[in-house]
């Protein structure tokens, strides 16, 4: 490695290998399959040549701009959202390129050139911020900026709808005041006043008598965790990426009373995309089963795309080699299953993803760590009504 630079060096050691090590192949970045198509090389190209021509109101798919308006928050928020939409927030990049003499990079993360696509989707504070968000956020690598803002905007769910551009809002009053008032960027506090200034704005405006200020929209009994079948022991599996290159993963697995059988943490020094980082904690947990002899066992986690590949309904070539590692073990185990459930119903690996960044890697029999109890109580709770 020493004839690699820092950057070089550490690109190279975050290339996601497969234990296996089967032979290299050619891949085309830019589809999932990894299958070079004219359909996304006439893209890459139209977007390299449009990339910094400003469009107008009315330009391109003009629902988006219905979708502003429609918006349940207040009306500086939807302003706000106007000015993303038409490329004119003040980040560095763009004052630079009206001819300012400032540094470019970004202010919370100081890695990468402060445009609004690294601010809202790639800097590494904003990807925490998401992920302890209200609606705990796992970024995607798939889609742009404006198609994801496009997506949430046009959720059927108006909280959802509410509560994302409401972190937008957020994420910026968080870097202005990084910018203007030396603040560091305090994710855990700011992300905690996002549902306060929902509940505050729907009770005002007579929208809902009450706001569950929780990382899931509904509270109904079917959004809860629900325990396997008996003589089973169902495991659930969350990852997270955070800033200074830290990946790490939770596991918990309980039996069909809801009781705690154990807990697992990891925290690896490496930086990958969520998707990888979803798809490389599967493998994990499938070896621990290998490892402790568990037969028997539901697997949940709440990334659809790894569990669809890994059911070989789709092929994303970003994943492909670790989840034909996760298939090689799965023959060598004895009735265990993998499903995708949605975040609610995986709450508890999701909180000790948080106690991994902060503990390391860890393993409990019987116990979960204190910021993880009060989950699983309430969830054998509901399970043993």
């Amino acid at each position: 490695m020493n004839s690699f630079n820092e950057f070089e060096a550490n690109q190279i050691l975050n290339i996601p290998l497969s234990w296996r090590l089967p032979d290299d192949k050619k891949v085309w970045s830019w589809e999932r399959n990894g299958n070079y198509s004219v359909r996304s090389a006439y893209h890459l190209l139209k977007e390299e040549t449009l990339r910094d021509i400003p469009e107008p109101s009315t330009a391109g798919n003009t629902e988006i701009w219905k979708s502003i308006w429609k918006v349940q928050a207040p009306q500086r928020v939807k302003n706000f959202l106007w000015r993303v939409v038409k490329r004119i927030l003040p980040t560095r990049c763009r004052l630079e390129q009206k001819g300012v003499a400032l540094d470019p990079i970004c202010p919370l993360c100081h890695d990468g050139e402060e445009t609004q696509e690294h601010l809202f989707m790639h800097c590494q504070v904003i990807q925490r911020f998401w992920f302890l968000s209200p609606l705990g956020l796992h970024v995607p690598t798939d889609v742009n900026f404006f198609q994801w803002m496009e997506h949430w905007l046009s959720n059927s769910n108006f909280m959802a709808t509410q509560l994302f551009s409401l972190s937008l809002w957020t994420i910026w009053k968080m870097r202005n005041d990084s910018v203007f008032n030396k603040k560091s960027p305090n994710c855990m506090n700011v992300v905690q006043n996002i549902s306060v200034m929902a509940e505050e704005f729907n009770l005002a405006c007579n929208l809902i008598t009450n706001v569950v200020s929780e990382p899931i929209i509904s509270s109904d009994v079917d959004n809860k965790w629900e325990p396997p079948p008996v003589g089973f022991v169902k495991i659930n599996i969350d990852a997270g990426c955070f800033k200074n290159n830290y990946t790490c993963w939770g596991l918990i697995g309980r039996n069909h009373q809801g009781v705690v059988q154990v807990a697992a943490t990891k925290r690896e020094r490496m930086s990958c995309s969520p998707m990888l980082a979803e798809a490389r904690g599967l493998r994990w947990c499938l070896q621990w089963i290998k490892d402790h002899n568990f037969q028997n066992v539901v697997v949940e986690m709440d990334a659809e795309n790894v569990v669809n590949c890994f059911l070989g309904k789709i092929n994303i070539v970003e994943i492909d080699l670790v989840v034909a590692d996760c298939l090689d073990i799965l023959f060598s185990l004895l009735n265990v299953s993998v499903l995708a459930v949605k975040r609610c119903k995986n709450m508890a690996a999701h909180s000790l993803v948080g106690v991994a960044m902060n503990l390391g890697s860890h393993l409990w029999f019987g116990n979960v760590p204190d910021p993880v109890s009060s989950i699983v109580l309430s969830e054998l709770i509901v399970c043993n009504e």
